[in-house]
């Protein structure tokens, strides 16, 4: 038995020509928070991300926010107690050192804002899967394993700035 349940009409969030998968999701109270990879520009792959303050009833026109040249994948996204979102993902932006990083965002604004992406690790080496959570206020727990060497997984504590950047302290 499905106790039941019922759902709405699916509503489509991307609704573009390219290939729009890997979402995921964060919800506090009625908003709700979406992330996906989205290869649109067929020369890259990028992260978008839209909301919801309505319990998914609509939402707000998606947002390119790792807009680069490179490919971004992965995206994980996480909400605070007290409404900050925090997205991060793996990237390889060519203007950057060979290999692939973890990127990083944060708004501060409850989804509204984002500041710019910061660098979690700067080691030319091959990071991925990143999983993020928010812990406390203005602050996230972030791991991501990376085989530059060998096949680690790297912790790091990160700090939310006012100007919605984030802080991060060295990886473990």
């Amino acid at each position: 038995s499905n106790g039941n349940a019922q759902f709405a009409s699916p509503l489509n969030l991307s609704n573009n020509t390219g290939h729009s998968h890997n979402p995921q999701l964060a919800a506090l109270g009625n908003t709700v928070y979406v992330v996906w990879e989205d290869d649109t520009n067929a020369a890259t792959t990028d992260i978008f991300y839209t909301m919801s303050t309505d319990g998914g009833q609509s939402f707000i026109h998606p947002i390119n926010l790792s807009n680069n040249e490179g490919q971004s994948i992965d995206p994980r996204i996480t909400a605070s107690e007290n409404g900050d979102v925090y997205v991060a993902w793996q990237d390889d932006d060519p203007n950057t050192d060979e290999g692939t990083a973890i990127m990083a965002l944060a708004s501060n604004s409850g989804g509204g804002l984002f500041g710019d992406p910061s660098f979690v690790n700067i080691d030319n080496g091959f990071a991925s899967s990143p999983s993020i959570v928010a812990y406390g206020k203005n602050q996230i727990f972030l791991v991501w394993g990376d085989g530059t060497s060998n096949i680690d997984v790297f912790f790091s504590l990160g700090t939310l700035n006012e100007d919605s950047s984030i802080s991060f302290g060295d990886p473990v």
